[in-house]
């Protein structure tokens, strides 16, 4: 499989190149080319993989280069008009979160996909940490009895992203901010445990990395809650699953499962907080794609999701601007 990348910043040096060189040298895929309008960026990719064919856009590398899997890695105002380039030339596509966030592009990216044969893959890895995986079955389970259940997720981090290439974070507007960043991999986490996700309320405060947000969402017979913060002194992630008396709490690398006051187990795990981790997922993210792209059924099924995951974000980006102008 040929593959291009567009955008050539933090999460495609971090994530994608080093999962994908990892697939290349086994001998699963090849990446062809990547495009990013910074000579430094460029530069700095053609040191470390001298193999790739580097342009200044995606337009003159897709007419300069035969690919099947194109890979959106740029900045999220790029993503509608990038897709949109993968979808009119035939080609599978696989976007970093937020596919988009705004109303107008996601219902733009919603017409032409639903009326192709091509693959739209929303970026999440998270779903590969495993005790993600143990957190989600037990929510399925409780969705599928139709037991009421409670996710709470607490995310703090400390301002701007010191590994970021530019502070995109900073134009609410066109990233969504923290809802566009952070929350978006927990949306799409509740859609892996419910099929009927649906945006509750969302609420936003401050601004560009001082930003905090807070949401809600029902899951199935279940509600999620959502905390996310840029103003924090440390990075930390909490998610505890509360469905009866069963409590799972798993903070950073440590979990902990109970039942009323008494302690049942405890585990040690990775952190998502961790970014060397996070950066790890992409290698088994990529191994289910270069395996689910040859199946019909997954490609549809990835599509719904992606664009369940966006409508679901972009509401709640609508409310919490909404909310915000009100409080102004």
């Amino acid at each position: 499989m040929r593959i291009a990348l567009a955008g050539l910043g933090s999460a495609a040096t971090r994530g994608h190149l080093p999962a994908l060189a990892a697939l290349q040298t086994e001998g699963h895929i090849v990446v062809v080319c990547g495009a990013d309008p910074s000579v430094d960026r460029r530069r700095s990719v053609a040191l470390q993989y001298p193999s790739i064919l580097l342009f200044p856009n995606a337009e003159t590398m897709l007419d300069a280069c035969a690919v099947d899997l194109f890979v959106v890695a740029s900045k999220p105002e790029s993503h509608a008009s990038l897709m949109l380039l993968a979808a009119r030339r035939g080609l599978h596509t696989l976007c970093e979160k937020p596919l988009t966030v705004t109303g107008a592009d996601h219902w733009r990216i919603d017409r032409v996909f639903r009326s192709t044969a091509t693959a739209l893959v929303l970026v999440q890895q998270y779903k590969y940490a495993p005790m993600w995986c143990r957190v989600a079955g037990y929510a399925r389970v409780a969705a599928q009895l139709r037991l009421p259940f409670l996710l709470t997720i607490e995310i703090d981090r400390e301002g701007g992203d010191v590994h970021a290439s530019s502070p995109w974070r900073e134009h609410l507007a066109r990233s969504g901010g923290l809802l566009g960043d952070h929350v978006v991999h927990f949306i799409g986490l509740a859609r892996q445990i419910a099929s009927d996700v649906e945006p509750l309320e969302a609420f936003r405060a401050g601004h560009d990395d001082r930003e905090t947000v807070s949401a809600r969402l029902r899951v199935g017979s279940g509600t999620m809650a959502l905390r996310a913060s840029a103003a924090s002194s440390a990075r930390r992630t909490e998610v505890q699953f509360k469905v009866g008396p069963l409590i799972l709490t798993w903070r950073d690398d440590a979990a902990v499962i109970s039942a009323g006051k008494h302690l049942r187990r405890r585990l040690c795990t990775d952190a998502i907080s961790s970014r060397d981790y996070v950066d790890s997922l992409y290698l088994p993210f990529y191994e289910s794609v270069l395996i689910g792209l040859r199946d019909d059924a997954w490609r549809r099924e990835r599509l719904l999701e992606a664009l369940d995951v966006d409508r679901v974000l972009v509401a709640l980006i609508e409310m919490s601007f909404a909310h915000h102008e009100m409080r102004t």
